[in-house]
């Protein structure tokens, strides 16, 4: 039971998280061109 509620936790909510980290770390080291802050609006540099 403890296994399923930290795999259904770490892929259900924490998967946008992650996605969302992942994105922004895209934007900032992989393009530069634009960052996004922690309240999703984009910021172009």
């Amino acid at each position: 039971m403890l296994l399923r509620y930290t795999f259904a936790l770490s892929t259900g909510v924490g998967l946008r998280f992650q996605l969302s980290d992942r994105v922004i770390a895209r934007f900032d080291y992989g393009f530069g061109v634009e960052d996004i802050d922690a309240s999703g609006n984009r910021i172009f540099s």
